[in-house]
């Protein structure tokens, strides 16, 4: 089988964000290997002024994936649409079994679509999160009214739209009412994401962290929803616990955290990393005895997923996606969003500490075997078996 993914963004532009486009170029990566055609259609955006140092619309290979950049029409940073790339689909369309299209708040996306209809092409419709009810709220009344005008239509004639997570579907409500949903976790590549216990040592030190502190570490953006006020009140309700917040914190709700981690009168066990990456972050996880991210909302949350892959158990709140893929392992602590529970499911790990729920080898194994790369490709494409036509559903593994 054939397949074209059509993404406003893919690597290498990590500036521009690294949740969508590493989950893409991950699963293209993933398909390439077990021996199927991916061709990816993207602009030239890279997420910051400058545009990425590609030749437009001439195909690279970035691990067995055919990639076409074309110019992003609206400049390098807005990302609506890319005239040369829907003139490109116009002609190739009909080379493909089946297309995967992201960016439905996009010109790109709805133009994408409508050439795909128009020559009888199946398409699969990515959302990634943007049908949530949170995602509506911002910019209410033009997303609405974009969905009425645009992407009604054009997600009725859609085989298929791709969610993580039976929490997404339900969360997009009406907005998915009637078609067909694919669930697909986010494919999270183990190779980048692993234990590192020779760090721990140097970790800490750099930190001013006792070796034999407990530490719970989270890992996320400075916003109100994810709720890391709580962390800070469940660890001044201890004697020794300390905080790695590993994520940006002079901006958003960063500043008035720290207000609150010294109203408690627990800044010195609070410790600001600042945004890490790669073996920082590695390390940092290394360094940590348990992960916690309790959410107001999300659509699936990779960095749990990166946790496990480090060795770590997790606590989440309900309202995650991914807890519904490990809320019944020993290594998972469910939380309210309390600061009183979330201290209990500390306690509770300090109790099973010594069983399952500390063996990091056992939960590295349960992460890749759930969410690596190979596992997720593979189930995309049984489900593709299931949805395209049968003429092209025998030659899939072609």
């Amino acid at each position: 089988m054939k397949i074209l993914f059509i993404t406003p963004l893919y690597e290498p532009a990590w500036k521009a964000g690294g949740g969508v486009l590493s989950f893409l170029s991950t699963l293209c990566r993933a398909l390439a290997r077990q021996g199927i055609s991916v061709t990816v259609y993207t602009t030239n955006a890279s997420g910051a002024d400058e545009p990425l140092d590609v030749q437009p619309d001439r195909p690279v290979d970035l691990g067995g994936v055919k990639v076409f950049y074309f110019r992003s029409t609206f400049g390098p940073k807005n990302l609506f649409y890319s005239s040369g790339l829907i003139k490109k689909l116009r002609h190739t369309a009909r080379d493909f079994d089946v297309v995967y299209i992201a960016a439905w708040f996009m010109w790109t996306g709805i133009r994408a679509a409508a050439v795909c209809h128009r020559m009888n092409v199946p398409i699969i419709a990515g959302i990634h999160g943007g049908f949530s009810e949170h995602s509506r709220r911002k910019s209410y009344f033009k997303k609405k009214l974009f969905r009425e005008l645009f992407i009604r239509r054009a997600l009725m004639r859609a085989a298929a739209i791709r969610v993580t997570c039976e929490k997404e579907r339900t969360d997009a409500g009406s907005w998915l009412e009637g078609l067909t949903p694919l669930i697909l976790p986010t494919a999270v590549d183990p190779e980048k994401y692993y234990a590192l216990p020779e760090n721990r040592e140097t970790f800490r030190k750099k930190h001013r962290i006792p070796n034999d502190a407990p530490v719970l570490i989270s890992v996320a953006r400075p916003d109100w929803m994810k709720r890391i006020d709580l962390l800070i009140g469940a660890i001044a309700k201890t004697d020794n616990w300390y905080l790695i917040f590993a994520g940006a914190h002079d901006s958003g709700k960063g500043p008035e955290w720290k207000r609150y981690a010294e109203k408690l009168g627990v800044a010195d066990r609070i410790i600001w990393t600042g945004f890490l990456h790669g073996d920082e972050l590695n390390s940092a996880l290394s360094s940590s005895d348990l992960f916690a991210l309790v959410s107001e909302s999300e659509n699936f949350c990779m960095v749990v997923v990166e946790a496990m892959l480090c060795g770590l158990p997790v606590m989440v709140s309900k309202d995650m996606g991914v807890r519904e893929f490990i809320k019944d392992q020993p290594f998972t602590f469910t939380a309210e969003r309390t600061a009183d529970s979330v201290y209990e499911s500390i306690r509770k790990f300090e109790e099973q500490r010594s069983g399952i729920c500390g063996d990091t080898a056992i939960i590295r194994q349960f992460a890749a075997r759930t969410f690596s790369p190979e596992s997720i490709a593979r189930h995309f494409v049984s489900e593709l078996e299931k949805l395209i036509p049968s003429n092209t559903a025998g030659n899939i593994l072609c």
